[in-house]
């Protein structure tokens, strides 16, 4: 339909529905949620069997104050994307990788900061920790707000002795294989 003509609706009544159409969109752009969560580990890297803390940042939704609102941290070995829910997480890692959860207080400023800790499980060098911000507290449905990083445990000197020694018992021709080890063990061995 052509805006200039008022062939089938009159002008003013378009004015009309754009002003009505305007406003509904402001009315719902202003009721949107407007949480927000940022998670960080440290010390980051790590070392095996450390403590890590996690620190939980963020703003709940100030349309509803008087709401409950919970906080779930995850953690998954590698680099993975966050699972969609946190009762999603809960299933993808089986249970293992609950860390916690926190009931956030509110106050006036709308805003938290939470922390946590826990050690990694051994074997793996990276994790992917994920943090799910819920008003209310059904944590199969989507979150109001998820926030991720990455925490590295670099692989220890026998870790890396042991990952040279097994390619070394690779290699065909014996005294290859001799000289191999023999590096190995000199450039990750025991360091005097």
């Amino acid at each position: 339909m052509d805006l200039n003509t008022s062939r089938h609706i009159g002008r003013a009544k378009l004015r009309w529905i754009m002003v009505i159409a305007t406003a509904a969109y402001v009315a719902c752009a202003g009721t949107a949620s407007a949480s927000s969560i940022a998670v960080t580990a440290g010390p980051n890297p790590t070392v095996r069997g450390a403590t890590v803390t996690l620190t939980n940042t963020g703003t709940t939704n100030p349309a509803a104050p008087e709401a409950s609102n919970e906080l779930f941290d995850y953690y998954e070995p590698n680099i993975a994307a966050c699972a969609p829910t946190a009762a999603d997480a809960r299933q993808r890692s089986g249970g293992s990788g609950f860390i916690t959860t926190l009931e956030i207080v509110q106050n006036p400023t709308f805003s938290f900061s939470l922390q946590t800790t826990f050690v990694p499980a051994v074997g793996v060098h990276t994790y992917r920790v994920c943090a799910y911000l819920y008003t209310g507290g059904d944590d199969s449905i989507a979150p109001d707000a998820v926030g991720s990083t990455l925490l590295s445990i670099p692989p220890t000197r026998s870790e890396l002795l042991a990952s040279a020694i097994k390619k070394c018992h690779k290699v065909k021709s014996r005294s290859r294989r001799s000289r191999c080890v023999r590096l190995a063990r000199k450039h990750y061995g025991v360091k005097k």
